[in-house]
């Protein structure tokens, strides 16, 4: 894959999960969360996610490793949405965009610390669990964002 079909992938991916979050109010109720799963573990698995690591891309002759951070986390869903105008730097908790751009950033975090550790092989699959107070989680073999 070249530099620039990576980028394009990199802003599909996020245009998705921004359109996730505008198509979709409640996003803690199931099976919500876990389309935005489903999004994470295909950036995951196509490499987009993940801890500092070399990549190799190849444009025309020319083939190179880059030294890469991850191109998908927590920090690149806020600011791709900051970008497009659907949030901004001063908002406040109370506000409903807020606490559900934050939810996405914390879950694309704790997901992608998961399959690091774990290796995504033995994190295929989610499930949505209720915690002792009645809310509604989506857990990664025991591990909840």
């Amino acid at each position: 894959m070249g530099k620039k079909q990576w980028d394009r992938e990199v802003e599909r991916i996020h245009k998705r999960v921004l359109e996730l979050l505008q198509e979709y109010e409640n996003i803690f109720q199931e099976p919500y969360q876990g389309f935005f799963f489903d999004e994470f573990h295909k950036a995951y698995k196509a490499g987009f996610c993940g801890p500092l690591r070399y990549r190799l891309f190849s444009d025309s002759d020319r083939i190179e490793w880059i030294k890469s951070k991850p191109k998908i986390s927590g920090d690149s869903i806020w600011r791709y949405a900051k970008e497009q105008g659907w949030v901004h730097s001063e908002m406040t908790g109370e506000e409903k965009e807020y606490r559900r751009i934050e939810a996405v950033r914390s879950w694309w975090d704790a997901w992608t610390y998961a399959f690091h550790k774990l290796g995504h092989k033995h994190c295929r699959h989610g499930k949505m669990e209720k915690d002792p107070r009645g809310k509604t989680t989506f857990s990664v073999l025991g591990v909840r964002p």
